[in-house]
Order: C-alpha cells, then structure tokens, then sequence
C-alpha cells in the first residue's frame, strides 16, 4: 500500500492562523485577529511549566501534573496552540477524556479559546471513540458481533449456568456470580486472555511446587536477627532457584520474583537495624500458609490452584456468550483493537486522520485503552516520535476498579524512552500550604509512586502560589461519639456557613461511598440546606414503581380468576394515594370481603363507595386488555397515558382512565422529575429484558423477579440538583477536577474506606497479577482517595470521623491519618503542628427529628423550579431536524409537547410505526453495507434479520403481523425495482453527532439515512426514506400539507450538517429526495419529492434552527399558539414569529 502521513495535517486551510504580510525576506508583521488575542491573553495566564508544555507539540510529551496545577487550562490551551501554530485542522485533533462530563468541560473550555471549531476536535470518552471507529468504518466490523449487547442480568444468568455445572468441590462453587463478572470484565480490560491466564496459573503452580520441594522441613525458632538469619537466607536461595523463564518477564514476570523482590527489600532493613522485625512481617505476609506436615508454603498457594480453574471458566463464559451472539462493554474495545490491528488501511486512516493526540487524566488508563493509542502512535513513519501528549499524576489513579493501571504513564514513558519530553507541573493556583502540605504527607507514604520508578528523577514538591492574605484558613480534626452525631454537626455546620453568606456551591461532602451521602442528605435536607447530587437508588425500591408491580399483580391475578392472589394484594392497592379512597372505606372494603367470604373483584364492584367501584372498573378492564396488549401497551394503559375507553372511539362509552399519570403531575418538580426518570429508566430495562421473553404484562413481574433473585440492582444515575447553588455532595471519583472553599470530607473511618476481601466468595489474584488492579491494592489505594478528597479545598478542610455507628459497634479512625498522643492530647501528625490537636464531640444528637429522617422525604418537598432539575439535560443538547420540527408543529402541542417528549421524556409505548421506520431504516443501512463491501445483498437473508429483530421488540402481535406485511412489500419492491440506486461509495444512516456543526449558537446533530456520492464530480444527493402515509391531493404530492413543509426543512437541515462537515469539504449539494417507499394506499404507487435547496429558504432557516436554540437553551417553552390556526399557514406564522423575536432580541 502506498503509505505517506503527513506530519501537518490534510493541507486544508486553518481559519486561525494569523493574518500576516511578508515586509522583508527574514520578517513578518502579524495583524492578530479575535483568536490571537484571546490565545495570547491565556498564555500570559501560564507559568513556565505550563507554556512548556502547549509549546512543545511536536513529538512523545509525557506531563506531570498535580492536582490544582492547571491541566485543564494547558490542554485547552494546548490545542488552541496547535491550530494557531500548524495547518492542522480541528478535526485531525483528538482529545480522550474518561467521563462524558470530563469532554464536555474539555470542550467549553476550548470554545472560549477557538469558538465554534471546538466542535469539530474529537473529544471522546475511549468507549465513545470505539464506537466513533465502529460507525465511520462500518465495513471493517460487518463480521464483528456488535449488535447485541448483553445487560447484567443476563450476564447473570450466562455465569449462573456455568457455575452450576462446576464439580461439588470446585473452588469456584461458593463465588459470587458478580465477583465473577467484575474479574472477567478485568481481564478483558488488561488484555488477558483465557489462554494467557491459564499459562501464567500453571507457570505459578510449576514454581510454588518446586519452591515448596525445596523449602521442606525448614524451620524458623528463636526471634533475634542472628537466630532467624539462617532460616530466611534458606527462604532466599530456594526463592531464586525456583524462578523459571515459563513467563517473559515483559508483561508477567514471576510470581516467585515478586516474593524474592520484598524479601531483599526486608533483607537491607533488617541488616541496617539488625532486628527481624521487617523479616517476620515478610513471612506473615508471603509465607503464612502450611501444608498438613506443618511445612511453609506461599500465601498464593490456593489462589493460584482457584486462578487454574477459573481460566477454564473465562474461556467458557466467552464461547457461551459468542454462540449467543452477545457482546459486553468491553468487548466494544477489544473488537476495535482486534480490527485496528488486522487491518493496515484502517489503522493507516486513523493514523492520517489524528495528527496530533492528547490524553486526560492518563493514569487512569487501563491496558486496553492504552493499546488503542499505542495503534493510534506505531507507525514506523513517526520515527518513534508521535505528537502525543499525556497528561497525568499516578498520586490520584483513584479508578483501579475499573482496571486502571497507574504504570501505564511509566509504560508511556518507556515506550518513546528519551524521545519523551517530560514536563512536572509543580506550582498549585488552588489550595492553601497548609492544606498542600498535608496532603503531600499521605502522598510520600504510598509505596508504588511514580517518582520512585520513573527512570528519570523527578520531585512532586508542589507549591502553593495563590496568595491567601486576608483569608481565612481552616484545618479541623473532630472526632464524633457517633456516626448521628458526625451528621448533625456536618449539617448544623454547613447551614451556618451558608447563613454567613458562603455561597453553598462552594460547600462539598467528600465521602467514599454512597451509602454515607445518602444517610447525610436528610440532616442537610432538614436544615434547608440546598443539596446537588448523584443519587444512585435501586428504582425497584422507589415507592411509584413498586405499586406499579403491584397493581400489575393483581391486574393479572383478576385475568385469571387467582382469589389467592387477589386477596393478598387487593388490601395494599387499595390503599395506594392515586386512586383517592379514604382510608375508612379501604378498612370496610377489606373486612367486607373477609367477612361475607366473597369475592374480592365481586364485593368491590358491588362497594357503595364510588372511587372503590371506579377501581374495581379500571382493574377490570385492563384485565380484559391484557390478553391482547403488550406490556408497553399496558404499562400507558395503567399509566394513564392512554384512556381504556375513549369516547372518541366509541359514543356510548364514557372515558374510563387510570389516574395515575394526573396524580403523578400534581407532584413537586422534583419527586415528577425522579418519577419520570425512574419509569424511563425501567422502560428501557423492561425492553431489553423483554427480547426473549413473551411481551405480555407478565414480563414485568418476571423482570422484578429476576432481578431480585439475581440480587442485581437497577440504578438511576440521574443527578439531583434542588437548586444551582448548592452544596455538593460526592465521592472523591467525582469530585476529581473540582475545586471548593470549603471540603467536609466524613466518616474517615477504617470500616468505611476499607474494602473486604470476600474470601472464598471471591476470586483474588496472585501479586504477579496485581498490576491489573482486580485485586484492590489495600493501604495505597485509600491514601489516593484521601489525596484526592483532600486537594479539593482551597481554605477549609473538615476532617471528621465516629467512634459508633448507627448500630452501636465500635470503629476505628484511618491509620494513615498518623495519630498519636503527646502530652495526653490526641493529635494528627499529617497535620500542620496549628492544626493537629484533634477535638472530641461527645454529644450523642439522638432526637427523634434525626433518627426518623429518610433520605425519600427529600424529594417530597417543593423547592426551586424544574430548571435546575433539567439543567444537564438543557446543558448537553444538540438540536436535530426531529427536534426542530416537533418544537414548531403547534399542530401537535408545539413547544409544550416537545417539552414534555424531548426534555422531560415521560415513557410511553413504542409505536408501530416508528418500530417499522427503525426496521427499515436498519434494513437499508444493510443493504448498503454489503455494496460497499462489494457482496450482493440478500432479500432472504435481509428478512432474516428483520425477523430476529422484530421479535425482540415488545409490540403486539397485531402490530407484529402488521409491521411484517409492510415490511415484505416494502422491500420486495425494492428488490424488484430499486436495488440498482445504491451504489459503492454511498454513506447510509451517516450519523453527524460528533462532527460538531455550529450554527451561531446552536449545535446541530442528525443521522441521514442515504448520501449518493458522486467522488468524481463532487456531488451529493440527500435522500430521506418515508415509510406511513403520503400527502397526496389529486394524485400528486399536496405541497399545502404541513407534512412535505417539515420533510422540506429536514432536507435543508441536512445540507447544512453536510456543508459544515469536513469530511465532504468541496462536495457541492445536488439536491434533496423524500422517497415514500410504501406505497400509497389511494393509488398503489410510490412516490419521491424532490427538492433543488433556495438560498434564501437555507438562510430562513439557520434564523429559526438559532431561534429555536434560544428558547430551548432559555428554557423557554411557553408562547401563545392558540393564536395560530393548526394548519401549514399557522406553522409558518409562528416560524416567522420566532425568527422575528430571534432578531429583535
């Protein structure tokens, strides 16, 4: 292949170099324009150390940056620098982050440096960047299994099967099966596979054997180093000798090395001091286990024996979930990997296409992700010397249970060896020395720093540059009788330094785990404290869910007559609020049933009291529409999204409707937001669940079961926010990146930050296998997370812990914390001496106003309006031609009902229609796909898959006959008279989500079912597919009907995402077709609008895309469109209405 890269980006003009006019054959004049100004304004902002690094932006960088030292402003900064200083366009950048929240902030950052173009970077989280690869080069994973990705619950399942197959005495027999998912995921993350491990078992068993053989019969008696000398010199020979070369040292080195490795390290000590201490504590740590003639053996004795089996496990768990045609998260990564690596023209490409590379936060990393880069750098063209830059620092690689290696910033370091430029970012703008110097102290106390291994010397003497004159400063160690009490205080404290004017946003909890967070925000909740935070809740628990399953239940039990059933359940749900029966009448309904002995559905049809006979009607009748009616469908019947009689429908009916959804919006925005959220997030659970399962209302109690049996918990994610001042509460892996005044970090207890060893439920791995961090690394791994926690404040730092819980048992407070007395004073020796006294809060605060505080009540309360709630849904928008159109439909609700369906996204069923258009839709890209990789597309093996899919969708068997029928005319059609339109070359379902098109404010996103590309006359035809209904009006297309006005606006929106992509700079939009492939039920034919784009039209409507953004980003859902007629001439009105509002602001 001829293969040339070059080092300056596509040759493509870059709209941010300076303007400049050669004067003389050595000089220029340079006329700055708004982004010079800006660039030269924010590096005057940098230190040395900083402008080292966004200068230097050709070759292997590798920075070091602690926490408060700038990382983000240089990154920024940095890329900014790129463009001003090379013809490198903005999309040849690529930038990898690890949360979507981490590139978002990336991305404002850089957009007040270089505008619009930010967009066009690639930003990307590494699972987002796979997927990036796996949609832009789809023709390279056609072979791959990448479309159905397997949940946790079958997951579950799979490992289950397995395990039940294992012999009765396997080792492997009492594991948790989620213990066996994470080390599975694990090893996928560090590139081990079955094969590998099974090696490096057996490799460990070979020489703990021989090392056993030769350490027989060895004894260890007295204490003294002279006396235990011999048997630990013994120990040390036999250690040697017993090292083979089964492992190549690169990747697995010895099992045996490491032991051998301590014991010289406990050797030095010892010698040094000339006491056993170091050697005893060698031995109780690697030498503790005997066999049955009380002979030594290596703590990893049974490990390795557990770690052999589950090899054979992995491999079975991966052969299984292939014959299913499953794929997990992981193995997105892997496919890429694989497909990179096989593959030169794609490897070639991605090579070409990112010029330059930066990676966030790069001791995170974990092997897999390290090896996408690595593929991304190994050109033999880059002579070693990529243009790289990572940017990292090993004192907070807090993410070792998602796999992250902290040695891969050395790895980075010895894979480009002196061509690194190694830059140490030293100088703190955030916190106060005081703070700074404690934390430094726990630093210098982890084992594995990267100072002490990186080959060259390096110091992490961070200094504080902020002057703090004037300031407050604040260090407090305070320990609590009890856990309450710790609350009470935190909460009281907090709600005075509010009082006294700090702004509660610059307030945060910092604890490890949830569960802490979760207990705290009632005693916050309770002070009116304002509170942001990520609750993590099993939506099983959630009280509206739960009476869901409920009623469900009994719906069932009434269909098939199960008095049992119904008895149980009758009393519970007719207590539930929605339904409004007062509570006496609920007890006489109850002891009426019981007593007369009749039939509970009898007796409450029969009640005096209307609300129990209007349920008792409702029960029944969506009894009688389960039989008929997939789960979705009666899932919004008992909603109350859809009426169960309408009278619409029928005039002789009256509407019968569950209450429900009323009772649901009469709610405060905050419990409506969670109950929206929850039912969303359970909905699409219930999908996926839903795919192998009938799709009747049954499914919904075999979910829940499922789940509950699997003991998995289905968690919403959705942050809560009660107000955008406020105070933060957090885990110190979120709080990472963010700076506040005030840090409360609590419970700094061992019980809390320490983490179990499970035992024989669990699989722990050998300490050659440690470096894949499945194993949590004990002390060192707590002392990260207190660094991180701590380096947030800036002039407050609360350090707090409880000597009793809320059950009473006594607890510890961290060891590394370094306390100790003198003087009879307790004090904490990390501390600054002005701080290091630590304070005794006796005071229990058992009152019953804080023991019955319950973190659920925190969303019973009305607080601010529902735009805090929505806010990151607002924040993280892009506008698409769907959107748009339904926000100017005021046909159908405008503004309103895309509020209530694109931004509060209240659940409701799928549709057959939109079922069919997916299908479709998917069949196309199919067929397209297949030209491309010059293969004939199959109409057998296309209906082949439709069925497989359809069958996964929880839809009615009417629609699913319905959908089949349309499905088969379709593209039999198409088969017989169409197929030659597509041709090799042509893009489908292009989706431009991350190709960053801006227009003024407004970032655009859309997905194009067809690109016809004409490469040799640079031309492009858009082409949309209809499936439904065609406005027809005498035969031909009815150019008056509000429909072909928005597919015409879809067209437009389209050329523009085409025209602002670099990806087809120079091509020139042809024209525009809406293809109806149905064909219309008036006249049997199908019919294609065609569209040649107007000027004048495309300018109209970048003004309404901007207006539209407007009212969006300002939460501005609200304008009279009664006042319009709902018809075309009414939609055009209001479109010039809000283009006018746009220009007048």
């Amino acid at each position: 292949m001829n293969f040339s890269l070059r080092t300056r980006g596509f040759g493509q003009s870059n709209p941010f170099l300076f303007t400049s006019k050669l004067t003389s054959k050595n000089a220029r004049i340079y006329i700055m324009n708004d982004f010079d100004k800006t660039f030269e304004k924010n590096y005057k902002m940098l230190n040395s150390e900083q402008r080292s690094a966004v200068d230097a932006i050709d070759g292997p960088v590798l920075v070091i940056a602690g926490p408060g030292t700038g990382k983000t402003q240089l990154l920024s900064t940095r890329i900014a620098n790129i463009l001003r200083q090379t013809d490198t366009s903005a999309e040849n950048i690529l930038a990898m982050t690890f949360t979507d929240a981490g590139a978002q902030n990336m991305r404002e950052r850089l957009s007040t440096l270089i505008g619009a173009e930010s967009y066009k970077v690639g930003i990307f989280t590494y699972h987002g960047f796979a997927n990036e690869i796996i949609q832009n080069y789809r023709e390279f994973f056609l072979d791959k299994n990448l479309e159905n990705q397997v949940d946790d619950l079958k997951k579950i399942e799979i490992l289950e099967a397995i395990r039940e197959n294992l012999p009765a005495n396997s080792g492997l027999k009492y594991v948790e099966l989620k213990n066996f998912a994470k080390v599975i995921s694990e090893m996928k993350r560090a590139l081990i596979t079955p094969a590998e491990l099974k090696h490096i078992a057996q490799a460990n068993i070979a020489e703990q054997n021989s090392f056993h053989e030769k350490i027989k019969g060895l004894r260890v008696s007295g204490s003294s180093f002279a006396k235990v000398e011999p048997f630990y010199r013994a120990v040390r020979e036999a250690l040697k000798s017993s090292i083979s070369n089964q492992l190549d040292g690169a990747k697995f080195k010895s099992n045996l090395y490491f032991y051998l490795e301590k014991l010289n390290e406990a050797f030095l000590d010892s010698e040094e001091t000339g006491k056993s201490n170091s050697l005893t504590s060698w031995r109780n740590k690697f030498l503790k286990e005997k066999d049955g003639d009380d002979n030594f053996q290596v703590t990893d004795v049974y490990k390795n024996k557990k770690l052999l089996e589950f090899a054979d496990f992995y491999e079975n768990f991966n052969t299984e979930m292939k014959a299913q045609g499953l794929y997990d998260f992981d193995d997105m990564i892997l496919e890429v990997i694989d497909t990179v690596e096989k593959n030169d023209d794609l490897r070639f490409t991605l090579q070409e296409k990112y010029q330059y590379i930066l990676l966030d936060e790069y001791q995170d990393t974990n092997d897999a992700q390290a090896k996408m880069i690595e593929l991304l750098t190994d050109n033999p063209v880059f002579e070693g010397k990529p243009n790289v830059l990572a940017v990292g620092d090993d004192d907070q690689a807090i993410m070792a249970f998602q796999g992250a290696s902290k040695s891969n910033m050395i790895d980075f370091y010895n894979r480009f060896g002196e061509n690194t430029k190694v830059i140490n970012l030293t100088k703190n703008y955030r916190s106060h020395g005081d703070i700074l110097s404690s934390s430094k102290k726990v630093a210098d106390t982890i084992s594995g720093r990267l100072t002490k291994n990186l080959p060259i010397a390096i110091e992490k003497d961070i200094s504080a540059e902020k002057d703090f004159s004037g300031e407050e400063i604040k260090i407090e160690r305070i320990n609590f009788a009890s856990q309450i009490a710790e609350f009470s205080w935190a909460a009281e404290e907090i709600s005075e330094l509010i009082k006294n004017g700090i702004p509660a946003n610059e307030i945060a909890v910092i604890a490890p785990k949830h569960k802490i967070l979760q207990a705290l925000s009632p005693y916050l909740k309770n002070r009116n404290v304002p509170i942001k935070y990520d609750k993590r809740e099993n939506i099983l628990e959630d009280k509206i869910i739960s009476q869901l399953i409920k009623i469900s239940k009994l719906v069932l039990a009434i269909r098939d007559k199960d008095e049992t059933q119904m008895a149980e359940l009758f009393p519970e749900v007719l207590s539930f609020d929605f339904w409004k029966i007062p509570t006496v009448e609920a007890w006489k309904m109850s002891w009426l049933a019981k007593d007369k002995r009749e039939f509970w559905i009898e007796a409450i049809l029969e009640s005096d009291c209307l609300a129990i006979q209007r349920l008792g009607e409702i029960l029944v009748a969506l009894a009688e529409l389960s039989y008929n009616n997939s789960f979705e469908e009666m899932f919004d019947y008992i909603l109350g999204s859809r009426a169960i009689f309408d009278s619409k429908d029928n005039d002789d009916q009256e509407i019968l409707k569950s209450p429900i959804r009323d009772y649901l919006s009469d709610k405060s925005d905050e419990e409506f937001f969670d109950i929206i959220s929850n039912l969303t997030v359970l909905r699409d659970h219930l999908r996926e669940f839903s795919k192998e399962q009938n799709n009747d209302l049954s499914v919904l109690i075999k979910f829940a079961d499922a789940y509950n049996k699997a003991d998995l918990k289905i968690v919403n994610t959705n942050p809560h926010s009660s107000s955008e001042n406020a105070v933060q509460l957090m885990t110190p892996f979120v709080a990472k990146g963010l700076e506040f005044d005030h840090v409360f970090l609590l419970s700094l207890n061992q019980e809390v930050w320490n983490r179990s060893s499970g035992g024989s439920k669990t699989i722990s791995m050998p300490i050659n296998l440690k470096f894949t961090n499945i194993q949590d690394e004990g002390e060192d791994t707590r002392k990260r997370l207190l660094f991180v926690a701590m380096t947030r404040a800036k002039t407050h730092l609360y350090l707090t812990n409880y000597t009793s819980d809320f059950s009473g048992k006594n607890t510890k407070s961290l060891a590394f914390l370094d306390e100790r007395e003198e003087d009879k004073i307790l004090k904490s020796k990390i501390l600054p001496e002005r701080w290091q006294n630590i304070s005794h809060d006796k005071k229990d605060a058992l009152e019953i106003s804080d023991l019955e505080l319950d973190w659920h009540e925190f969303y019973a309360a009305k607080n601010e309006s529902m735009r805090n709630l929505l806010r990151p849904r607002i924040q993280n928008f892009k506008m698409s031609p769907t959107n748009l159109n339904s926000f100017i439909d005021i046909e159908y609700g405008g503004p309103q009902a895309f509020y209530e369906n694109n931004i509060l996204c209240f659940p409701e069923a799928y549709g057959a229609s939109a079922t069919l258009g997916t299908l479709v839709h998917d069949g196309f890209n199919y067929i397209q796909d297949k030209i491309n990789a010059n293969e004939i597309p199959s109409f057998d093996i296309l209906r082949n898959r439709f069925i497989e899919r359809i069958s996964k969708y929880p839809i009615s068997e009417k629609d699913r006959t319905d959908i089949t029928e349309r499905f088969d005319r379709i593209f039999s059609d198409f088969f017989d008279n169409r197929l030659n339109k597509f041709k090799a070359g042509n893009i489908a379902e292009k989706n431009f989500s991350n190709s960053g098109v801006v227009i003024g404010d407004a970032l655009l996103t859309g997905k194009i079912d067809l690109i016809r590309i004409d490469r040799e006359d640079k031309k492009i035809v858009v082409v949309d597919y209809k499936t439904g209904s065609i406005p027809l009006k005498n035969g031909k297309i009815d150019k008056s009907n509000s429909k072909i006005h928005k597919y015409e606006q879809q067209l437009y929106f389209y050329k523009i995402l085409i025209e602002n992509t670099p990806e087809f700079a120079g091509y020139q939009i042809e024209k525009g077709i809406i293809e109806f492939i149905e064909p219309s039920n008036k006249t049997g034919e199908t019919y294609n609008y065609e569209v040649c784009f107007d000027p004048e039209k495309e300018n109209d409507l970048k003004l309404l895309i901007q207006a539209v953004w407007s009212r969006i980003k300002n939460f501005n859902f609200e304008f009279e469109t009664d006042k319009y007629p709902k018809n075309l001439k009414g939609i055009k009105r209001f479109e010039a209405d809000l283009i006018e509002e746009f220009e007048n602001r």
